[in-house]
């Protein structure tokens, strides 16, 4: 805490780290469309205008559009260069935004194939406000407009700027518009396929993709000039004239992303690819300490802008935590890059760092607080290293699970103590992998290779001048097709057992010890001073561990006291955490009617709970899709087995080791102390906003 503290006093700049994007507008929900049908030359057009009051520029939101052989054109107040639709529309499927219409006046033309009245072909249920001009004016940042920005004209990286676009896009999640940049990025045989990459926490999710739009070449054209649309200021309110004016590419589909925790990236593809497009090459090799860098992006919105840099230690002298946001970042998943020479800043998220011969080593994913002062400012950049052994299929164009990868290595309790080891990781020769660290107390080396190899790993002692220290939990992510990992809980100076029927040699003990210090107590059927870790795990029982965990301290509510089971009355003693297990979709229960909380918990109906606890934990939509290993690591677990993907993933993150080496057993019954050390390494280990 010390070490912390005198970091921040002498290093400002971490402090204050944090990911923002900037707003640009808000999705609001559409005015009734009253159009009218007239005859022009003979044709029958349907026409038809909708209005949002000062907003600088619009979006409409087309919903069942099915224009068949017919045409719709849309444009802004100008009227000029008006979009053209047909068919089922941008995606083909009906639903799309449009293109940005200057003004805050979007006109609608219909044209039927037909040249006769009829049905209109499409809805508009929300419209895209992006704001006026003095309501963005009112926050734009004075350092914009001064030297302590560089342009990107004049310099040897202009000749990668065509690579980088500024993008718009909603948070649909949130209702509101953004802006960020990306990059062009080239796959391994340079087909020119469209891949776009930028930061996760600025496209997430495929609905946000979709709602993507890229503007091209908004950039100066001389030294110490300002682009045409730029009117001498450099703020995001000239967005709205950038569509009459600059090239821009609608839509996106996304095909990857990384969480904060493991890197920050989401790798889309756009329908197109600009005029004269640009690729940049992924770096396959890690980048070392003081490589220099430069970083292409749009701050606030504005014209690229160009940030020189060099790596840098995460703290320098200090074995410390990443913080970002007040959260904990694992650190090798990025870079820590000292920006002496002009700042990032909002908008600038997602942009690409490059080495000097232009390979593209990390994508920005938070910066310091925005300012002229080059003193100590620093910003986080997600590492491509760790982000490439996962999209590889696609910068390689092989098929998935082209590259497989065992690791002989596993789960393990370790002293108090320095503790060293090592690992195995196997593979074929071509097959690359990166190695990281979730935690600031145990470090990894090497971090990435190709091929088989060995990793050292080493946690520090777990002692404190200060303090007692307790129990903790560490982790490796191994990542190449799939994350794979191994977890660690290490003793702390207390090893006193908090239930009377705990033994200091059961495997349990550490793990229920580390409940209990986290307000995790032992489930009903067991007395107060026994946790009975033998016995079988009811459903019941299950659910308010899992409860206990997710809401320490058991500081939660239930939006209904009327049962949502039959069998789980008030009286239940599990009933507010079924309540609640049900209220966040972990389960359904055993039938539409029942949850049948006092029968044994399967260790196959077990992996859902805590797969689908994790994703809540982890601020993901519960039951959401994630990736698994497609060939089965259990000889008892089926691919067509309902608990298949649940399982896979319990393995694959070390959740689980097997009932064996080879078998899963995913009908055998689970004890209350085996169900302690899933929700350790799951839910507390695997936290990704976890304090350290």
């Amino acid at each position: 805490m010390v070490l912390s503290l005198l970091w921040f006093l002498l290093f400002p700049g971490y402090a204050q780290l944090r990911t923002q994007r900037t707003p640009v507008g808000e999705t609001q929900k559409a005015p009734q469309v009253d159009g009218e049908w007239s005859q022009t030359n003979g044709r029958w057009v349907w026409r038809a205008q909708l209005t949002s009051a000062e907003a600088g520029a619009m979006r409409l939101h087309f919903r069942d559009f099915h224009a068949a052989g017919g045409t719709v054109k849309l444009s802004g107040a100008t009227g000029l260069n008006p979009a053209v639709y047909q068919g089922g529309g941008l995606h083909r499927d009906g639903e799309f935004w449009s293109d940005i219409l200057p003004g805050d006046t979007a006109y609608l033309e219909f044209q039927p194939a037909g040249n006769e009245p009829g049905p209109i072909p499409f809805t508009v249920d929300e419209v895209a406000h992006f704001y006026g001009k003095e309501k963005l004016k009112s926050r734009e940042r004075a350092e914009l407009t001064t030297p302590c920005y560089a342009d990107v004209y004049g310099t040897s990286w202009a000749q990668a700027s065509p690579a980088v676009a500024l993008m718009v896009f909603q948070d649909t999640a949130l209702q509101m518009w953004y802006t960020c940049t990306g990059a062009l990025v080239a796959d391994k045989n340079n087909t020119r396929r469209p891949l776009f990459l930028t930061a996760h926490h600025c496209i997430q999710r495929e609905e946000d993709a979709r709602t993507v739009i890229t503007f091209w070449n908004f950039q100066t054209t001389s030294t110490n000039s300002y682009p045409a649309d730029a009117q001498n200021v450099g703020g995001i309110w000239n967005i709205p004239s950038l569509a009459t004016s600059l090239p821009s590419i609608n839509g996106a589909h996304l095909l990857y992303t990384l969480s904060e925790s493991e890197g920050d990236a989401s790798l889309l593809e756009l329908p197109s690819l600009p005029a004269n497009p640009v690729f940049l090459k992924l770096n396959r090799q890690e980048a070392g300490l003081n490589t220099p860098t430069g970083t292409i992006h749009h701050p606030e919105g504005s014209w690229k802008r160009l940030s020189l840099g060099s790596i840098a230690p995460v703290e320098p002298g200090i074995q410390g935590d990443l913080q970002v946001n007040g959260i904990f970042r694992p650190s090798d998943y990025y870079y820590t890059i000292l920006e002496p020479v002009t700042p990032t800043n909002e908008g600038s998220s997602g942009s690409p760092a490059m080495t000097s011969d232009f390979l593209l080593s990390g994508i920005l994913s938070a910066g310091p607080t925005p300012t002229c002062n080059p003193a100590n400012r620093y910003a986080v950049y997600g590492r491509i290293t760790t982000l490439l052994p996962r999209i590889l299929n696609i910068i390689d164009n092989t098929a998935p699970g082209a590259c497989s990868y065992s690791i002989n290595g596993s789960n393990a309790n370790v002293p108090t103590s320095e503790t060293d080891g090592f690992f195995q990781i196997v593979t074929t020769s071509e097959c690359p992998w990166a190695v990281a660290s979730d935690n600031s107390f145990l470090s990894v080396y090497p971090k990435t290779g190709t091929g088989s190899g060995s990793i050292n790993y080493q946690l520090k002692a777990n002692v404190s001048p200060f303090t007692i220290t307790i129990s903790r939990v560490g982790s490796i992510s191994i990542i190449g097709d799939q994350r794979r990992v191994i977890h660690f809980l290490q003793s702390g100076a207390d090893n006193t057992m908090l239930y009377n029927d705990l033994n200091p040699l059961d495997t349990f003990s550490e793990y229920i010890n580390y409940l209990k210090r986290r307000t995790v107590g032992a489930a009903y059927g067991c007395t107060d001073a026994n946790f009975c870790p033998s016995l079988n795990t009811t459903r019941g029982m299950m659910a308010q561990f899992i409860i206990q965990s997710l809401f320490l301290n058991n500081n939660f509510a239930i939006q209904s006291e009327t049962p949502y089971f039959t069998d789980v009355p008030r009286t239940h003693p599990a009933f507010r955490y079924v309540q609640k297990m049900k209220e966040l979709t972990i389960t359904s229960g055993c039938s539409a009617t029942l949850y049948c909380p006092d029968a044994p918990v399967t260790r196959g109906e077990m992996s859902v709970f805590i797969i689908r606890a994790l994703q809540f934990r982890n601020n993901l939509p519960v039951r959401s899709e994630f990736p698994y290993s497609t060939k089965s690591l259990f000889t008892d677990v089926s691919t067509t087995d309902s608990f298949f993907p649940f399982i896979q993933k319990m393995k694959e993150l070390g959740i689980t080791s097997g009932c064996s080496e080879t078998k899963y057993c995913p009908l055998d019954a689970t004890s209350r102390g085996q169900i302690a050390v899933f929700l350790v390494r799951a839910i507390h280990g695997l936290w990704e906003g976890r304090p350290q």
